[in-house]
């Protein structure tokens, strides 16, 4: 019987070095490619500068962040492939501004209101892609 336990219990690790020696060697392979990828002409950065910013500030006195959670998941399921990233900001005094690649789009204080959802996803479709359909958010803004 504790001879059986060893066993078992040998062969478990044995197992699991063994999934642990393949998932290592598809790590350096992985690493080894992006090397090569980098090292070319900076493709990845060059990649990485096509791809757009969106960052969303919001004041922390007022207790916007979930608003500008909320903001953010739309917009990265909108434009989960334009985008490098959503970034939340905090601020003060009653700030939320959006911004795309560090030009204001939005700004509540200007407008005196917070943006739909639709609308900033039609202000941000008009800047990076004004071809695209963003199917049901193309209705106008009531």
């Amino acid at each position: 019987m504790f001879c059986q336990c060893i066993r078992i219990h040998n062969n478990i690790i044995g197992s699991l070095f063994y999934y642990f020696i393949i998932l290592l060697f598809y790590y350096f392979i992985i690493l080894y490619a992006l090397y090569r990828l980098i090292g070319k002409n900076n493709q990845l950065e060059t990649l990485v500068s096509y791809l757009h910013r969106i960052e969303i500030e919001y004041c922390t006195q007022c207790r916007w962040l979930l608003r500008a959670a909320w903001m953010a998941q739309e917009l990265l399921t909108t434009f989960e492939v334009d985008l490098h990233s959503v970034a939340l900001k905090p601020g003060n005094g009653g700030a939320f501004i959006v911004r795309l690649n560090d030009e204001v789009l939005f700004d509540r204080k200007s407008f005196g209101r917070f943006p739909e959802s639709q609308e900033l996803k039609q202000l941000i479709r008009d800047s990076i892609d004004p071809e695209r359909s963003l199917g049901h958010s193309d209705k106008p803004v009531n």
